[in-house]
């Protein structure tokens, strides 16, 4: 993600169209920030979800949630 920001930054420098070059260098910009970010916090989610799933955990009743299963779904597939 990092060299197709580099590249749109790049290609920025030279633009005739500023707007356009402009809009696209910022979406890439975001999405870059936004996988780092998500990368980040994987290893915290995954503590979590095994303190949710280990058996007498006092935080049973928050497991309820269709989405909290899938994310745990997903995670366990990665282990």
């Amino acid at each position: 993600m990092t060299i197709l920001r580099m590249y749109k930054a790049i290609k920025f420098i030279d633009s005739n169209d500023v707007t356009a070059d402009f809009g696209s260098l910022i979406l890439t910009s975001m999405a870059e920030l936004t996988i780092g970010l998500i990368c980040s916090c994987f290893p915290a989610v995954s503590i979590l979800i095994k303190r949710q799933s280990s058996p007498g955990s006092s935080h049973a009743a928050i497991r309820t949630s269709s989405i909290f299963d899938r994310l745990s779904a997903i995670l366990r597939a990665w282990e």
